[in-house]
C-alpha cells in the first residue's frame, strides 16, 4: 500500500513510501524503477526531496533519515546519511499531514537548512536535517503551551494535522475535536 510520496525538482526521478517501510524510486518518465530499500520498520508517510541525489524519508518508527541516491550503500545501494529519531507519535500518530519541511536560506552565500516539523497529540518537535557523516540526533518532543506559557495537557489537545505559513512560521493545527489552531 502507498503511503507517502516525494519527486525530484526537476521530476527526474519519483520516490513511494510503502506501508512495509520499502521506498522504490522510479524513473520519472518511463517508471523504470532505479532504486527499492527498506527505509523504516514501519510505513513511510512522508518524502521530501533535498536535491537532485538526496530525499528524506519519515516513518511510523519516529524517524527521519537522510538518503543519497546515487550509491554507496553496502549492497552499491543507496546509503543512509544521517537520522533523526524519536519523532512524537501519540494520540492519533504520525501521518502524511503531521510533517512538514521547510527550508531556510542563510544569508551570504551560506548553506541553506531544512528543518523537519511534526507534531501528534498534544506534542511537536523540530529538527534540522543533520548533515551527512552526523551521529545520530535525538528530538525531544516539546508540550505546546497555551497563551499564558502553561503545557498544554494531553486532554485538551490532540493535533492531527497542520499547515506552516510562511509569515511568521505560523502552524495551524487541525485537531481531532474538529477545531483550528494557531501556533508561532
Amino acid at each position: 500500500q502507498c503511503e507517502g510520496g516525494g519527486g525530484s525538482a526537476g521530476g527526474s526521478w519519483i520516490c513511494v513510501g510503502r506501508s512495509d517501510g520499502v521506498v522504490v524510486c522510479v524513473e520519472g518518465r518511463m517508471g523504470s524503477v532505479l532504486n527499492t530499500w527498506k527505509a523504516h520498520d514501519d510505513s513511510v508517510v512522508q518524502i521530501y526531496c533535498i536535491n537532485a541525489n538526496q530525499v528524506v524519508t519519515v516513518g511510523k518508527d519516529k524517524r527521519a533519515i537522510l538518503w543519497d541516491l546515487r550509491g554507496g550503500g553496502v549492497d552499491g545501494g543507496v546509503m543512509k546519511m544521517s537520522s533523526i529519531v524519536d519523532l512524537p507519535m501519540r494520540g492519533p500518530g504520525m501521518t502524511m499531514n503531521s510533517v512538514a519541511m521547510r527550508t531556510f536560506n542563510r544569508k551570504e552565500g551560506g548553506k541553506a537548512s531544512n528543518i523537519l516539523y511534526t507534531v501528534s497529540g498534544h506534542k511537536a518537535a523540530a529538527a534540522a536535517i543533520q548533515p551527512p557523516g552526523s551521529p545520530e540526533f535525538k528530538v525531544k518532543p516539546r508540550n505546546f503551551c497555551d497563551p499564558g506559557g502553561q503545557k498544554v495537557q494531553k486532554k485538551k489537545l490532540c493535533a492531527r494535522s497542520m499547515v506552516l505559513l510562511p509569515m511568521r512560521n505560523l502552524m495551524i493545527l487541525g485537531c481531532e475535536d474538529g477545531e483550528l489552531k494557531a501556533c508561532v
